[in-house]
């Protein structure tokens, strides 16, 4: 027992002597999950952090002070593990608040309320690829390649449905003649259309919320054109009157 009390007195005395700004004991902080699609408790597994100091810009005399903290976070949950990132300059703070402004990140960077809602099989293979590139440059903030996306997506959906046309334009207006799109679907697709072609043409970034929202449609129109047809073939419910044979 004496010796077991020397051996933790000697390991806290190395602690110290390190400082309590590199190790830390292990707690729990409270991080948005990708796979709960939620803020969960999630605990810190392992933690750095360090301090240093900065000259700018290059050739003048200010100096700013800044700190960051690199952490990996396991859910509590459904145990997923993250990498964080904290970091903060000293003095700058929230212009309303009085607050010191902290940066967090995430990675893998996600998007809140949204997980990944689709397996890589639902979606044919050229649209599969687009569509995860296209989700992972909203989730980086990429707001110009992000519409760019998702007006790929839509000339995927023409290409793989055999739309007959010389652009996009006339190719989804065809999609909706055959009866491939509604009337509804083909205008929502219009829009998408001109989402991109501002960002491509005009280099005109759309906001977040836009994105999202853009992304949450074009979602629901791919799940309505490639996995409810196979859905509905798990109903063996029969129709009224329907004679057994």
């Amino acid at each position: 027992m004496a010796l077991l009390e020397s051996v933790n007195a000697e390991k806290v005395g190395t602690w110290l002597a390190l400082g309590w700004e590199h190790f830390s004991m292990k707690r729990k902080i409270k991080v948005l999950c990708s796979q709960c699609d939620k803020e969960t408790h999630h605990e810190i597994v392992a933690d750095y952090s360090m301090r240093n100091w900065r000259i700018a810009p290059p050739d003048s005399f200010m100096m700013y002070i800044w700190r960051a903290q690199y952490q990996i976070v396991m859910c509590c949950g459904c145990g997923n593990v993250s990498f964080r990132q904290e970091k903060q300059i000293e003095g700058e703070c929230d212009p309303k608040t009085g607050d010191q402004l902290t940066t967090v990140e995430l990675f893998p960077p996600r998007i809140e309320g949204r997980t990944r809602k689709v397996s890589d099989y639902d979606f044919p293979l050229n649209i599969t690829r687009i569509y995860h590139e296209t989700l992972s440059a909203i989730a980086n903030s990429m707001n110009l390649l992000a519409a760019m996306g998702m007006r790929a997506i839509v000339e995927a959906i023409c290409n793989d449905k055999s739309a007959k046309g010389g652009n996009l334009e006339i190719k989804i207006d065809a999609l909706a003649s055959a009866g491939v799109l509604t009337s509804g679907q083909a205008s929502i697709l219009h829009k998408h259309r001109f989402l991109g072609n501002i960002a491509a043409h005009e280099i005109v970034p759309a906001t977040n919320d836009e994105l999202v929202a853009a992304f949450d449609i074009i979602e629901a129109i791919l799940r309505a054109l490639y996995i409810v047809p196979i859905l509905k073939d798990h109903i063996k419910t029969r129709e009224p009157g329907h004679k057994p044979t």
